[in-house]
């Protein structure tokens, strides 16, 4: 009997779980390929001295580059049942990644879609109420704005999605199951994937295929490259399950800039 492969949004949503353009000057203009797995120089690597394999380093550097730039995003909303006669309370969970120190925070579309209450939680632990400012549902991302200190915000460095090639290694940071900045390593599976959308949205195009461990939670978390580069935004994974089963799906950030 063969089994579903159901593809997954990977908001961490516990009920049922509101949207609009807005530009940011994403890209240094470099390509993320040409030095994604060059050899860090001393002086940008503080861990280069240390007891670490090459590799450990470089898993190192990047966390510590961007765990700070990530947030977890809280929902909650309402859904009507006439035959109970009120309203069910619905609640979700996701991340999303600080994009500069006015307070704008970038993420999907289906983590905040629906609700009527947005709350981002910091590195810091402190957490703001945060408006709608943009979005759009056909290639799932959204722009949030929270008013937070800006020395409380620390914007993610972004790359470029142009010269990407399979096997190119990856990290993405996320809140997999509320567990908040959790780190996963992997490479680059696939490129130019097609996905469907959600609710009968026109598909997801040159989608990243990523074999990360990615789970229910890290919908709107940065996909970086070995410099600590954002290069995509997690966005979906198909499993039988729910959870991660080694196929995973990131936006390209250049498509995001558009």
């Amino acid at each position: 009997m063969r089994k579903a492969v159901y593809l997954c949004l990977m908001s961490a949503l516990l009920g049922g779980l509101a949207a609009f353009g807005w530009q940011h000057p994403w890209s240094d203009g470099r390509s993320a390929a040409a030095t994604a797995e060059a050899p860090l120089p001393a002086e940008s690597n503080p861990f280069a001295n240390k007891s670490l394999s090459p590799d450990e380093q470089i898993n190192v550097f990047v966390y510590q580059q961007v765990n700070r730039s990530v947030v977890n995003i809280n929902t909650r909303g309402t859904a009507g049942n006439s035959f109970l006669m009120f309203e069910v309370i619905s609640e979700g969970e996701g991340s999303g990644t600080v994009i500069d120190r006015a307070g704008h925070i970038l993420t999907n579309y289906h983590v905040v879609e629906g609700a009527k209450e947005i709350r981002v939680t910091l590195f810091d632990g402190k957490s703001y109420d945060a408006q709608l400012v943009g979005g759009d549902p056909d290639t799932d991302v959204a722009v949030l704005k929270i008013d937070a200190p800006a020395e409380t915000l620390f914007p993610a460095v972004f790359g470029s999605s142009t010269d990407l090639l399979v096997g190119q290694r990856v990290f993405a940071i996320g809140n997999p199951f509320g567990l908040e900045r959790t780190l996963a390593t992997g490479i680059i599976s696939s490129l130019n994937r097609s996905i469907p959308g959600r609710s009968g949205r026109r598909s997801l195009r040159s989608i990243i295929q990523i074999d990360a461990a990615i789970n229910p939670g890290n919908s709107g978390g940065p996909l970086l490259d070995t410099r600590a580069r954002m290069i995509g935004m997690n966005t979906a994974i198909a499993s039988h399950t729910g959870s991660s089963a080694g196929v995973a799906f990131a936006i390209p950030v250049n498509t995001i800039a558009r």
